[in-house]
């Protein structure tokens, strides 16, 4: 394989690997969309089409929300991954901190 050929296919790869997700995540809105069309009741069609509205970039915000929370004013305001809420008591605990 040539140096030029090599550079293609790497820069192919890095385009793939950052907008692969949301063509992916594309894909699947087009196929929930398909099947909320098969709802008989017009109320439960309207429920599937808004359950599946999001845009990629709306889901991409919200999952890095969950997967990376603001830590809280007790963490001294540090970023720490092990930090959770009690969902008894709503208490954040922060391990080893």
């Amino acid at each position: 394989m040539s140096y030029r050929a090599l550079i293609s296919a790497a820069a192919a790869a890095c385009l793939v690997s950052v907008s692969g997700c949301s063509v992916l995540y594309e894909i699947g809105q087009e196929e929930a969309a398909r099947a909320c069309k098969k709802e008989v009741m017009q109320a439960d069609r309207m429920a599937c089409e808004r359950r599946f509205s999001k845009t990629y970039e709306q889901y991409e915000k919200e999952r890095q929300a969950v997967r990376n929370p603001r830590s809280d004013t007790n963490t001294g305001g540090a970023a720490n991954s092990l930090c959770f809420r009690r969902a008894s008591t709503g208490e954040l605990v922060c391990p080893n901190h």
